[in-house]
């Protein structure tokens, strides 16, 4: 792969109460910012397979010698900006997009069943096309990728974040400005206890 593209991870620091907050409270957000903080390492050996750089896109509430606390110093670190989840998205592809990148691939880092092979998919779908999409179940997306010739700023704006209505919007959006759009398949996401049990995922007990 070439060094023009990069992954990008979004990543909040493990705080019990700013984490995972929905599954938070099921299980108690003690319990759910250490499966969280599980999610993250998980993600992070599987970067260590990519062939091209990852970059952590930090939420600004810790300091950087914080998140290096955590997260080691192997990959760099920038941090997020904006109101909402859209402009914070935005300003992260113009972030990258200033620092060289012409391809840029963002995840989140809360899918710890993420295969590294769609991640691979998605980046070298660039290609051929304009964006990749990877819609969750619930209606979302768990990765978007964009070339920075086409980059579409649209597709943050007018969202109704954190509803079903996120996936089929966007991809209308997409489709009225005629970009070529690759989708992976779907994948659920971690929110609620159910999800972790459909999927076979560990919840931490008390105390550990």
């Amino acid at each position: 792969m070439s060094n023009h593209i990069c992954l990008v991870v979004m990543i909040k620091y493990p705080e019990p109460g700013n984490v995972k907050t929905r599954l938070g409270r099921e299980i108690g957000m003690v319990r759910a910012a250490r499966l969280y903080n599980d999610f993250v390492l998980a993600m992070i050996a599987r970067c260590r397979e990519m062939s091209f750089p990852v970059i952590f896109s930090c939420h600004p509430d810790r300091s950087e010698e914080d998140y290096r606390k955590w997260l080691g110093t192997d990959n760099p670190i920038i941090f997020q900006n904006g109101t909402n989840l859209g402009a914070i998205m935005q300003d992260c592809f113009e972030q990258l997009f200033l620092m060289g990148f012409v391809r840029v691939v963002m995840t989140g880092s809360d899918i710890p069943h993420l295969p590294v092979k769609y991640i691979e998919r998605g980046c070298k779908a660039l290609d051929d096309n304009d964006i990749v999409m990877g819609p969750a179940m619930d209606g979302g997306y768990y990765l978007l990728g964009m070339k920075k010739s086409c980059f579409l700023s649209r597709i943050f704006n007018g969202i109704p974040w954190s509803t079903s209505q996120v996936y089929p919007m966007t991809m209308q959006i997409i489709k009225e400005n005629r970009l070529k759009c690759y989708v992976l398949p779907a994948l659920r996401d971690v929110d609620t206890l159910d999800d972790l049990e459909e999927l076979n995922l560990v919840c931490p007990l008390p105390g550990q």
